[in-house]
């Protein structure tokens, strides 16, 4: 007979293996591309606890822990001060801080911590050297500054172009870093619509504590090495409470259930002080 310890531990796999399929593969009833897996990224998430553990390493561990833990999943990690940056600095660059269309190789399955953009955040380079992950606690909210280059460029790299914007994954409102780590191609009315309506709501919980709010951004892309995601999803957690999460794919109002998935979000949000 298996032992009462052998299915608690199969029991704790199974829910940290829903927790990464959760962010990494949003449910939507749209005839959009399915999300390829990112290996690494699932592993690494596994291997940390889900969102939960890895919200905490990224909240509070060293640089030094945090480079060792990401380093057994094949992960590296970074800690970049961009504090003074200039936005309108050149950007025909590959490195993090500036706008290429795909990260050079020793920026990939990364981690890399911005200290300064807005307040702190943290944003997950893929194994193609795109952006999939991004991270960070709130308040304070910060508007941070924009590249209007480079954001057009990353909307231009989409087809058609003119349907497509430069996204925040972290809005520049919640102080999202303004270059190529936090934007992606997004389709222009589910990023002014849906989307903003999301972000629009977080930023009314700068009233709360300072750092309660967790705020968790994952892209899908489909299989190939295309540029423009096909599905996004939106996770916060309040003070340590479970994750409420809105699912959306990337096209007009974020899908056929956008309106109800900002929504719901709205309505989260708005309950726990974020009015």
């Amino acid at each position: 007979m298996l032992s009462r310890t052998f299915w608690r531990s199969l029991l704790g796999a199974l829910v940290l293996v829903l927790t990464a399929c959760d962010a990494t593969q949003p449910i939507s009833d749209d005839a959009t591309p399915d999300v390829a897996p990112d290996p690494v990224y699932e592993a690494m998430l596994n291997g940390v606890g889900g969102m939960d553990g890895l919200s905490a390493l990224l909240d509070s561990a060293s640089p030094e822990v945090l480079t060792a833990t990401f380093a057994e999943y094949g992960v590296s990690y970074e800690e970049i001060d961009v504090s003074a940056y200039d936005m309108d600095a050149d950007t025909k660059g590959d490195t993090i801080t500036e706008c290429p269309q795909y990260f050079r190789s020793a920026d990939r399955n990364k981690w890399i911590s911005l200290r300064g953009a807005g307040g702190s955040e943290s944003h997950y380079i893929d194994s193609r050297g795109r952006p999939l992950a991004a991270y960070k606690r709130l308040p304070p909210v910060t508007t941070a500054s924009r590249s209007s280059y480079c954001q057009t460029q990353i909307g231009n790299w989409a087809s058609p172009a003119s349907s497509y914007d430069g996204g925040h994954l972290i809005g520049s409102q919640l102080g999202g870093w303004g270059k190529r780590a936090n934007i992606v191609p997004q389709q222009f009315n589910f990023n002014r619509g849906n989307w903003k309506r999301v972000e629009d709501q977080i930023a009314k919980c700068r009233r709360l504590p300072n750092g309660v709010v967790a705020y968790y951004v994952v892209v899908g892309y489909p299989s190939g090495s295309g540029l423009t995601p096909s599905r996004f999803t939106s996770n916060v957690s309040i003070s340590g409470s479970a994750w409420e999460n809105a699912y959306f794919s990337n096209t007009s109002g974020g899908g056929s259930n956008g309106y109800n998935e900002a929504t719901s979000m709205r309505n989260w949000l708005s309950s726990r002080g974020c009015y």
